[in-house]
């Protein structure tokens, strides 16, 4: 069963250093957060050392999400899911290749800043995190 969900994924650098990739990564895109409105609420999803945590979140709650983002200088990008889902069991499992695989793309990306140059590539455009307001 496929959703065609519209998906925001907000990338940042992340106060924790987050595991080995952390030191090779972009500036700017150490790690991502990917989240989707559903019927008045967000769902966010964010892949961490400890496993994936899932939320449903309020408009209120959204919006200090987005500042917190802000503050740490995010740059989001807005994507329709890709109507075929592709599964990858192998690999690496972190923040990019999760989002990589909720979004559709036939390849998982292994690290933030690629998956941002695939979502660019894919349609995504830019999103911009006060269009919730303050």
């Amino acid at each position: 069963m496929v959703f065609k969900q519209t998906w925001v994924i907000a990338f940042y650098d992340s106060r924790i250093r987050r595991g080995w990739w952390s030191r090779i990564a972009r500036k700017g895109f150490g790690h991502l957060v990917i989240m989707s409105p559903l019927n008045g609420h967000w769902i966010v999803i964010d892949s961490t050392l400890m496993g994936v945590d899932v939320q449903s979140i309020s408009e209120k709650q959204i919006r200090h999400l987005f500042k917190y983002l802000r503050d740490r200088n995010a740059v989001a990008l807005q994507i329709t899911q890709n109507e075929k889902q592709w599964y990858c069991t192998n690999g690496i499992f972190n923040c990019a290749s999760l989002a990589s695989r909720i979004v559709g793309l036939r390849r998982p990306k292994w690290f933030p800043y690629s998956l941002y140059r695939a979502l660019l590539k894919n349609g995504a455009r830019s999103f911009s995190l006060k269009d919730i307001g303050e």
